[in-house]
């Protein structure tokens, strides 16, 4: 197989790489192994976090930058957020809300609020816009029961979820409420429960529907009578798989082919990577590509893996935290006591240039025709640092836009 590139790992930032590079008539592969760290989302996407709404979203990015001196952001343009955007919108199947300026308060099905600038539409509830509005919360036992005392406006009550059915996974009830007599049942269970609530709006947990989501919500809209949006979701997310299928539906329509395997080779010449093979079942299948990126994230997604020291799993490139190669580290020196605290070991990734090459300790490029983007990057930790969308969505759009 051959390719004018070739992206390894199918996450945000791997897609929108790829679908960059096809905009400028490129032939596309990617590679990938499994889903990763991206199936996990909440269904909200984050540029740059903000413990106050009163600062827009580019203060808060040159905040992050002025506290972080290994962040991303240092590396990447601000400048073509925009653009970026625009690309994965037109490619994207569902439609997202928010603003590239503002962040918008949101719920997590766990009752916690979390300030974001986007969210798919079904999540895209603001509270902090609706202080006028009643809103019923119905949280759906036992897997979850929300509690916020912050908003007033906010009423609380619960309904049960058949104790029959023992697989309470909420991607499996997703799953179920995709059929349309099932969604019937529910609603009429969660219409019965309601009737005693004065509201206008409706906030469930988030498992209207996994692969039908979109029709679903707007069917129990009809049913119930009245608006409803879902919070947003945590592990195990079902909010993240709709997203990921969402992007494998992105790479489809641009006809950019997916591989299913794990790379288990490189070949180099000089410093160019002109091949790599790829485990698919039995078989080894080698592709060929002018330019490679690489998009595997951290640990959730196998991008960084602990061995007898740790290490990038494709190329393996050099891992830093502060400019500190950690492979002699022992991993009790990347660890904080303070649980709550960042931990160095979550911000270790790969170094690279200004145009997205790995750089070893020296700032020496190791590799001319590889490109890194997403979370495996050095400087961010994708589960706290609340700027992975950002860092996703520029990070992929510019090496797709270099790479060769």
């Amino acid at each position: 197989m051959k390719a004018d590139l070739v992206v390894i790992g199918s996450g945000l930032s791997g897609t929108v790489a790829a679908l960059r590079a096809a905009s400028q008539g490129k032939r596309v592969i990617v590679v990938r192994k499994a889903w990763g760290g991206t199936a996990l989302g909440s269904g909200a996407f984050e540029i740059a976090d903000s413990d106050t709404l009163s600062q827009e979203v580019p203060y808060h990015m040159a905040r992050i930058k002025k506290e972080n001196p290994d962040h991303p952001y240092h590396q990447l343009n601000a400048a073509l957020l925009e653009p970026a955007l625009h690309l994965f919108k037109e490619a994207f199947p569902f439609s997202l809300e928010g603003s590239l300026r503002k962040n918008h308060v949101l719920m997590l099905q766990t009752g916690q609020t979390l300030n974001a600038a986007f969210a798919m539409t079904s999540h895209f509830f603001d509270l902090q816009t609706n202080l006028d509005k009643n809103i019923l919360v119905l949280g759906v036992r036992p897997i979850v029961m929300p509690i916020n005392r912050k908003f007033k406006n906010l009423t609380f009550d619960h309904v049960d979820w058949p104790a029959s059915e023992a697989n309470l996974l909420p991607a499996t009830i997703a799953k179920s409420l995709d059929h349309g007599d099932r969604l019937k049942q529910f609603a009429a269970q969660v219409k019965s429960k309601t009737s005693a609530h004065h509201f206008d709006i409706l906030l469930m947990p988030p498992f209207l529907g996994l692969d039908r989501f979109v029709e679903v919500r707007k069917a129990f809209e009809m049913l119930l009578g009245t608006p409803v949006f879902e919070m947003l979701g945590v592990y195990p997310s079902v909010p993240g798989i709709r997203f990921q299928k969402g992007l494998e539906a992105a790479l489809a329509k641009k006809k950019i082919s997916i591989v299913q395997g794990r790379v288990e080779a490189i070949h180099i010449t000089k410093r160019r990577v002109v091949s790599i093979e790829v485990k698919r079942a039995d078989q080894i299948e080698k592709i060929e590509g002018a330019g490679y990126v690489l998009a595997t994230g951290k640990f959730f997604s196998g991008g960084i893996r602990k061995e007898a020291v740790f290490r990038e799993t494709v190329f393996n490139l050099p891992l830093f935290y502060q400019h500190d190669p950690v492979y002699e580290k022992e991993t009790g020196l990347l660890v904080k006591k303070d649980f709550l605290k960042k931990q160095p070991l979550f911000q270790m990734g790969v170094r690279t240039d200004k145009d997205l090459k790995p750089v070893g300790q020296s700032g020496d490029v190791l590799y001319d025709n590889v490109r890194v983007c997403g979370t495996i990057l050095a400087g961010i930790d994708p589960h706290r640092d609340h700027s992975r969308f950002g860092v996703s969505l520029l990070s992929g759009y510019q090496a797709g836009e270099l790479a060769q």
